[in-house]
């Protein structure tokens, strides 16, 4: 099966924080594109702006694009909404996808920022080529 069905029937992932129409596997998830059109196909809104709202409860993955502005972005507002669901006692899990390797002009990568983090409970890595489930 894939990635995404094992994520929903394992773990009950429901939602997917960076996707689009063209590739999101869940009926709802965030887009960058929300305002313009991908509100009619079930995007939710833009992960930066719904993060503190809609994601507070529940399983989400997480796969951002690869730039790494919006990767440290995306490592701090997850670690604000783990903030937020603990003060609430509410479980909320993220499945991070995110690349292992240090970009040459970056001194943090989103994968150290997520493997620092107090809520982290689990970290693998895989291989691009052996990581198909």
């Amino acid at each position: 099966g894939s990635v995404f069905s094992v994520l929903q029937t394992t773990l009950g992932c429901t939602m997917e924080c960076f996707a689009s129409p063209l590739n999101a596997h869940f009926p709802q998830f965030c887009s960058a594109f929300h305002h313009d059109l991908e509100w009619h196909f079930g995007s939710v809104g833009d992960f930066f702006d719904v993060s503190h709202t809609l994601l507070l409860q529940g399983c989400h993955e997480v796969n951002p694009p690869f730039a790494p502005g919006v990767m440290n972005q995306m490592s701090e507002s997850l670690e604000s909404c783990l903030e937020v669901a603990n003060i609430h006692d509410r479980t909320l899990t993220f499945v991070v996808i995110v690349p292992t390797a240090k970009p040459a002009n970056e001194t943090q990568t989103a994968m150290q920022v997520s493997t620092n983090s107090s809520f982290r409970r689990m970290t693998t890595s895989a291989h691009c080529s052996q990581h198909v489930v």
